[in-house]
């Protein structure tokens, strides 16, 4: 569940995670998520379970617009948590691009719908946004016993974010 054992070398440099270095049990220090929606748009997650992963729950890498995540369960995805990395239940990344390239704009993950999950345990926060991720409408979430914030975004940002029930705070969320 993403805690990359066995990996060789050349794979996590192939990943772009081979300079970040390894843990003492040889592991990569960058986990990977339960869920990953890199480059992409128009896709439904919907009644998943998500859960024990290494490197978070469902994490949009870059560039994730115009996608739904509805219905899941998502529980104790930040097992892989270290001085160097935190994961989330839900992540909206806004990851720039490891190499150049042309044929991708490496946007931050805006226009999303996040609603109705139940995002429980051990998360940095339950849901992440990302620099530069707006209007995202995330509602109907339950999000409990996150370490940090129920939802965490990195600056106030234009997103749509209401009705999400926690007993957690959440940073930089418009009211």
């Amino acid at each position: 569940n993403g805690k990359r054992y066995g990996q060789a070398d050349q794979a996590l440099a192939n990943d772009f995670v081979l300079k970040i270095g390894r843990l003492k049990d040889g592991t990569a220090v960058a986990k990977l998520p339960g869920i990953s929606i890199d480059n992409s748009i128009y896709n439904l997650l919907s009644a998943n379970l998500v859960q024990h992963n290494s490197g978070g729950g469902i994490k949009m890498v870059r560039t994730g617009i115009f996608n739904i995540i509805a219905a899941n369960t998502i529980i104790n995805n930040n097992e892989g948590a270290s001085d160097v990395f935190q994961f989330f239940g839900i992540e909206l990344g806004a990851a720039a691009a490891d190499v150049p390239s042309s044929d991708l704009d490496f946007i931050a993950s805006s226009a999303n719908i996040i609603m109705d999950n139940n995002i429980v345990g051990t998360h940095a926060a339950g849901i992440f946004i990302g620099n530069g991720g707006v209007e995202n409408n995330i509602f109907d979430n339950i999000i409990k016993e996150a370490l940090s914030f129920a939802i965490l975004s990195e600056k106030t940002q234009k997103n749509n974010i209401v009705n999400n029930i926690t007993n957690v705070k959440s940073l930089n969320c418009e009211k």
